[in-house]
């Protein structure tokens, strides 16, 4: 009986030490793994925005995307210095996804709240070292290395083009 409770032992601590590994290290490598697939299925280096085409069966490169969103992104790095992006705002839904590398969404601006017609943030690491740029809308990242995505919705599929206007005048420009 006692051998039967100290391999039971065993195995709760043994399966309890994989969850908190798992729960620990998974999302960390889904993000490099995100940021691998985008540098290689979009050619682009870190700071640069890629521009997605429409949404189909034969040209999606994600598990059931919305084909009546278009996708922009592009993986960062603020290690180094701090990073504008910038885009105008269509005429449409349309918002931008700030993710960490440890895949929490910690920023997010939409049409809703941009102004002006123009979206533009400053995104610099926590611990940065480097001079932040001042009066600007500054977005602190968590982590220095992440993934941000365009997101713009096609109400209508006559205003494609103008859409994918706006979508490829997307972009980032690091600041060092």
């Amino acid at each position: 009986m006692k051998r039967k409770i100290f391999y039971l032992l065993i195995i709760l601590c043994l399966t309890a030490l994989f969850h908190i590994l798992i729960v620990y290290f998974l999302p960390t490598l889904i993000m490099h793994y995100v940021v691998y697939r985008i540098q290689s299925d979009f050619n682009v280096p870190v700071n640069t925005v890629y521009h997605n085409e429409v949404v189909n069966a034969d040209t999606r490169k994600v598990v059931r995307p919305c084909p009546d969103l278009l996708y922009s992104g592009l993986a960062y790095d603020v290690s180094r210095g701090p990073v504008r992006i910038s885009s105008p705002v269509p005429p449409s839904y349309w918002s931008i996804s700030f993710f960490a590398m440890n895949t929490d969404n910690f920023h997010v601006v939409n049409d809703r709240s941009i102004r002006g017609g123009f979206a533009e943030v400053i995104l610099v690491d926590s611990g940065a070292s480097y001079p932040i740029p001042e009066n600007r809308n500054i977005v602190v990242a968590p982590s220095s290395r992440g993934v941000v995505l365009f997101r713009t919705l096609i109400d209508d599929p006559a205003r494609l083009p103008l859409l994918i206007d706006f979508q490829k005048r997307a972009k980032a420009e690091e600041l060092f």
